[in-house]
């Protein structure tokens, strides 16, 4: 699932949760930002994430 905002992968079951984080897929262990900077453009002209993906409805 992503994200409300669309920047950030979320593991909702166990394999979920150690498949994002194993494989670094929202760039948080290197930090080099560019994972989601890249995202950020994609939401900017509309090409991700997918409307058929979902989306958390709100972040606590």
């Amino acid at each position: 699932m992503w994200s409300a905002d669309g920047l950030r992968i979320i593991g909702i079951p166990d394999t979920g949760r150690a498949t994002y984080n194993r494989l670094d897929l929202n760039d948080e262990r290197h930090n080099q930002g560019s994972i989601v900077k890249a995202r950020r453009l994609w939401v900017k002209g509309g090409w991700h994430p997918p409307e058929e993906d979902p989306r958390l409805e709100s972040e606590s």
